[in-house]
């Protein structure tokens, strides 16, 4: 039966009725009736020709479309095309809105000279990869931190590549005139800088690793700082509150005002007004804690969170992917891999929001259908960030999404070739995005802009 002369005879508008409800009225009506239609292909339909300005392929629109210019003659007056202009400039604004996108540009922040020399960041070449440079660079007020693993340092270098100051127990027979902080460290990991210039030192507890605490080769000596997740390489560490004058201000487990040690840290956040975010590893399984003045205020553990006994765990596999917080302490974004139980392959990945020491989420706030798409950061405007590769990772596109998970722009980073010297690319606690590269003998900074 023909859908058009279906919906036609149950409507009969006549003139005096107004276009704008039968208008809708016919487009749903036509939705239910549209199993019984011959007329349209259930093909997508190329709304836009090659030369205009959206050639995304719609489903359904293009049947929308052609069904509402197939209303009685009658109704073709200066209202009904008003009514329909409006409803394909809708159309258009809805399904177009994933193809704004903003380029972004590599800015040069700094540059350091990789060597042995005091004043050099030092890295090591083990069979043609570089290792002992750090996969992330914090930056505060023109400063940058950077670890040296090799020597147990934190060296501070101003953006003209020059060092500032050392953080560490450097040897009195240093001739430099050079600021030291004099500070026992042990196996340094990661580091985070505040906007207050608050900086936050993993440091392990003992500096003396054993045999039976890594195995095979030194876990610290990998490429650009990198430590393995197993436990058996990860040695109990705290962390090193210190000011900006460099005074120690606390310590953050073991004998510190935390009173369990942290494992693995994968990631630190430090925010203003004395916050900080530790996403770690204890008991085999990642927890985020959330700290005010040093002191613990929330926790989100993997252990805790119904998720992995709920419904969804009949048919799929829930894997942990990450967690990010909100600087505020508010709430945190967890995102959830789904892999299906009968042929263990990817199915989705959510991201959820959680307040701090809940089991259950307040809110879901995206699924993603795609491997590649992946949790990158959440900024001051609770907006939110995925990751998505593109072309074989010569790009990278971030899409941007508000704090109710509506998808409202893109932002493009374009890595000038060769690409394997770009490492980490990351965003701080003030929204901006950086990578690091190594580049002749340099390690270099950049900003996204």
């Amino acid at each position: 039966m023909d859908s058009t002369r279906l919906v036609s005879k149950q409507v009969e508008p006549t003139r005096k009725q107004k276009p704008f409800p039968f208008i809708f009225m016919s487009i749903l009506k036509f939705k239910m009736h549209k199993s019984n239609s011959q007329t349209f292909p259930s093909k997508n339909i190329l709304l836009f020709s090659k030369n205009q300005f959206c050639k995304r392929k719609f489903s359904r629109a293009p049947i929308v479309i052609k069904h509402l210019f197939s209303v009685p003659q009658c109704l073709c007056g200066k209202a009904f095309i008003q009514c329909t202009t409006t409803i394909l400039l809708l159309l258009l604004l809805t399904n177009c809105v994933r193809f704004k996108i903003d380029n972004l540009k590599p800015t040069l922040l700094g540059k350091i000279k990789i060597g042995t020399d005091l004043t050099e960041v030092d890295g090591q070449i083990v069979n043609n990869a570089l290792i002992n440079i750090p996969f992330r660079i914090p930056i505060n007020a023109n400063r940058l931190y950077i670890t040296d693993y090799n020597n147990s340092y934190v060296k501070v270098y101003g953006n003209d590549g020059d060092l500032d100051f050392i953080i560490g127990n450097v040897p009195s027979k240093n001739n430099l005139k050079i600021k030291v902080l004099n500070q026992k460290l042990g196996n340094i990991g990661l580091l985070a800088v505040s906007s207050e210039d608050d900086l936050f030192i993993q440091n392990r507890i003992s500096s003396n690793v054993s045999a039976g605490e890594i195995t095979k080769e030194n876990g610290f000596a990998k490429n650009s700082g990198y430590f393995d997740t197993k436990e058996k390489e990860s040695i109990a560490s705290y962390l090193l509150h210190m000011d900006s004058k460099g005074k120690m201000v606390s310590i953050i487990g073991v004998s510190g005002k935390n009173s369990e040690p942290f494992r693995y840290i994968e990631s630190l956040y430090a925010f203003d007004k004395n916050r900080l975010a530790v996403y770690h590893k204890y008991a085999e399984q990642m927890q985020l804690n959330y700290y005010v003045n040093d002191e613990l205020v929330g926790t989100i553990k993997e252990g805790n969170l119904s998720i992995f006994t709920g419904p969804d765990s009949l048919d799929y596999k829930i894997k942990l992917d990450t967690i990010i917080p909100h600087k505020d302490g508010e709430y945190a974004l967890v995102s959830f891999s789904f892999i299906g139980k009968k042929d263990s392959r990817f199915k989705f990945r959510r991201i959820y929001k959680y307040a701090l020491n809940a089991v259950e989420p307040d809110a879901l706030l995206k699924e993603l259908q795609y491997p590649s798409e992946i949790l990158f950061s959440v900024n001051t405007n609770k907006e939110f960030f995925i990751w998505e590769t593109e072309n074989k990772g010569e790009s990278v596109k971030l899409q941007v999404h508000d704090k109710d998970g509506n998808h409202i722009n893109n932002k493009r980073l374009q890595f000038p070739s060769p690409r394997l010297n770009w490492r980490e690319t990351y965003m701080d606690e003030n929204d901006n995005v950086y990578s690091v590269k190594t580049s002749a003998g340099y390690l270099e900074l950049y900003s996204w802009n």
